[in-house]
């Protein structure tokens, strides 16, 4: 095996823009009436970004013309709905075995489409749509939150479940996100207040919970925008636009605030507990921070010290670390590397064939010519190699010791909920310390 980091030229004849039209196929025969509200709340979306943003982005709704049912309520809901006429299912093939899917999946590709909504029983393929086709499944609350993805990449700041118009994204997260996401951290620092704890302590909690996170929301959202808009790239062949530098910007500050979250906290605690640390002392890993914290908060101290906060930071801290210091993280390709690798006459082959190129074996004998043709041969080698992809979007990481890999796009939203779930934690312990007893009866 060996890794693909990139290649030494960029080459951009098959790259494309951001892609502003959300597409999205209806497949369901039956929507409920749920349903129909979220195809509503996307009308109100479609109609603030025409009129107040001069459709900065748009989304577009199809549906099969056959389903007439659909079409009829859409009327009668004066919801837009463009009919469009199904695509026989001729080359979908192999894992997808129900018709119907195949059908969808056709006539999406057909049209472009990012988006099917199909009923529930269809959603177990949704990993096979997105590995093979690049198109997701969803139903209609789901659509919802892609659509909020979609929208947030282009600077719109918008909820469905708490709209907020015209607003930035510090005003929005705290209101979208505030009962799953903020609310804990609402109620602690209400408390650092009416206890009257001190100033750098409140400074401490203010920071890791409205700046902090807030960051963690915007920088996730950012890192799902651009994985659909490589989807959109994967479908459209323009195999050299996978917005890797997009990507991989978003990422490297996504690591150090997932990890800093967890000093941060660390910090907080120090405040709440009054260990008197300084705050060169304090850390989620700190020997010293931890041996204190124990007898003051043993409960504090178990929530630190379990298996499953170590693992997490020694996990992120492999690459918040590494970007910190040594380098910048780059999700590369894992591919099964070749018992004999090409020669250069092979790949002058492989350049005439793909009719990329062609125009360099034409130039005259110089060094200029020698150096050019050797980055588009390079280029070309990593090409056929990438033919026999093991795997995708992976970085190697050393932990304890012991090398091995994670897909760190692919756990971009499990990451997020993993701090999330230990900053709640640690906040509903430190509301306990600071919650005066009841009075006695």
């Amino acid at each position: 095996m060996t890794v693909i980091r990139g290649k030494f030229i960029p080459e951009v004849e098959e790259s494309m823009a951001l892609r502003r039209n959300l597409r999205v196929l209806v497949w369901s025969e039956l929507i409920t009436p749920r349903g129909w509200r979220c195809i509503e709340d996307l009308d109100i979306l479609r109609l603030y970004l025409h009129h107040e943003l001069a459709d900065v982005c748009t989304i577009q709704l199809l549906g099969s013309n056959v389903n007439t049912q659909l079409m009829g309520q859409a009327e009668v809901l004066r919801l837009e709905i463009t009919p469009v006429d199904p695509v026989p299912a001729v080359d979908i093939v192999g894992e997808i075995d129900d018709l119907s899917l195949r059908q969808a999946i056709s006539t999406a590709r057909d049209y472009d489409c990012d988006y099917i909504v199909v009923p529930n029983e269809l959603l177990p393929y949704v990993d096979v749509a997105e590995r093979h086709f690049h198109i997701g499944l969803v139903d209609p609350s789901f659509l919802l939150r892609c659509v909020e993805i979609f929208v947030r990449g282009f600077g719109v700041a918008w909820s469905f479940a708490n709209p907020v118009l015209n607003q930035t994204f510090n005003t929005l997260y705290p209101f979208s996100e505030r009962l799953e996401t903020f609310e804990p951290g609402f109620t602690l620092m209400n408390l650092l207040g009416t206890t009257k704890q001190d100033a750098t302590t409140i400074d401490t909690g203010r920071t890791l919970i409205f700046n902090r996170i807030t960051n963690l929301c915007y920088a996730r959202d950012k890192l799902l925008f651009y994985l659909l808009q490589r989807d959109a790239a994967f479908r459209l062949k323009a195999a050299r636009q996978t917005f890797a530098q997009e990507l991989a910007y978003h990422l490297n500050f996504y690591y150090l605030l997932l990890y800093g979250a967890f000093d941060h906290a660390a910090l907080l605690v120090n405040g709440v507990c009054g260990l008197g640390l300084d705050e060169r002392d304090v850390g989620a890993k700190n020997k010293d921070f931890l041996k204190k914290l124990e007898p003051s908060s043993q409960t504090l101290h178990a929530i630190f010290a379990d298996t499953t906060t170590t693992e997490l930071l020694d996990r992120f801290g492999a690459l918040r670390n590494y970007t910190a210091h040594r380098g910048s993280i780059a999700p590369s390709k894992l591919v099964e590397k070749p018992d004999k690798e090409p020669t250069d006459e092979e790949i002058d082959a492989y350049i005439r064939s793909s009719g990329r190129d062609t125009w360099m074996f034409d130039l005259p004998d110089s060094p200029r010519r020698t150096m050019l043709l050797g980055m588009v041969r390079s280029n070309t080698k990593m090409e056929l190699l990438e033919k026999n992809t093991v795997d995708r979007d992976i970085v190697i990481v050393n932990i304890k010791g012991k090398q091995g890999i994670i897909h760190p796009l692919l756990d971009t939203t499990w990451n997020f909920r993993c701090t999330l779930g230990f900053l709640h934690r640690v906040y509903a312990e430190c509301i306990k310390i600071l919650t005066p007893p009841a009075p006695a009866q």
